[in-house]
């Protein structure tokens, strides 16, 4: 059976019942020490695919649901779960900027990397290791790049041990796992549809659209995005401004002492109509990190 592996959401349908930005230790490796401690003591309150929400958590189960796979999901919060475990709703991510960015120090790969070892190690819920899992069939694994380096050494480790690993990601990383991505671009998004955001899982589930499991390999994988990349069009380019970090938070708060309601991807086109540009993944880290800095009766 194929394991297919998809990462977790910022939306969820429940309220966080804890929140990384309230983490007081010093060090990254304090912080891990101190959500687990934290996060162990929660119940479970429905399982994952239920909890998390959005375009890339419908893409995801979707495409699991519809091949019969075994779904995993690489968490922030939990490491790596089934996708029928029971967690509890919490608000952590590996991306930067964003106010519930897990580490404390989001431009040090080492950190990233003991947060997902500290979870791995002490959380009972964690589904088996990529190189036990390898054993079953193999791995089809879509994450951005930053979740990737999280997992990096537990990905390698599935590699070394002879696993079938196929990574689906955004932009080429060099190392050990250079030899099993299949890197995509987000011209493809002409052919599949779909924001950029969900684009990775958007070609896994092609991949697994046209590759039974036993043609299932990078090679294979490799050739259905060329092939993908070669039809779609040629994207439209738009000659917008770019904006630094702190003018595209101040624009968005600007937008939200008027109105509260006002949602990330509403902003985002408001933006872009004024002729700025933002990437899409950058601006909702930024919308987050801008509307948790308002008062709450704002």
């Amino acid at each position: 059976m194929i394991q297919f592996v998809s990462t977790c959401t910022d939306r969820k349908t429940v309220s966080p019942a804890i929140h990384a930005r309230h983490l007081t230790a010093a060090t990254p490796k304090g912080r891990a020490d101190e959500w687990v401690a934290a996060i162990t003591q929660l119940p479970g309150e429905r399982s994952a695919r239920e909890i998390y929400a959005g375009e890339m958590a419908r893409v995801a189960v979707a495409a699991a649901e519809r091949d019969n796979l075994r779904h995993l999901i690489c968490s922030a919060g939990y490491g790596l779960i089934e996708a029928n475990t029971r967690i509890a709703g919490y608000s952590a991510t590996f991306n930067s900027p964003h106010a519930d960015e897990v580490t404390g120090a989001p431009k040090q790969a080492t950190a990233r990397r003991d947060w997902w070892k500290a979870l791995r190690r002490s959380l009972s819920v964690g589904a088996p290791g990529l190189a036990s899992l390898g054993r079953e069939g193999p791995i089809l694994l879509a994450a951005s790049p930053t979740y990737l380096d999280a997992m990096y050494d537990e990905i390698a480790a599935g590699i070394a041990s002879g696993a079938r690993v196929i990574v689906v990601t955004s932009r080429r990383i060099r190392g050990q796992l250079e030899d099993v991505l299949v890197p995509v671009t987000g011209r493809i998004s002409g052919v599949l549809g779909g924001s950029m955001m969900s684009i990775n899982l958007r070609v896994a589930a092609r991949i697994m659209d046209e590759l039974p499991e036993g043609r299932l390999s990078v090679e294979n994988a490799r050739e259905v995005v060329a092939r993908l990349t070669a039809d779609a069009p040629v994207a439209k380019k738009f000659d917008r401004r770019p904006l630094s970090d702190d003018e595209v938070v101040d624009f968005i708060l600007r937008q939200l002492v008027e109105d509260r309601s006002s949602s990330h991807s509403r902003l985002l086109r408001l933006l872009r109509s004024s002729g700025f540009a933002c990437e899409q993944a950058r601006f909702r880290s930024l919308y987050s990190l801008a509307s948790s800095s308002l008062p709450s009766d704002q």
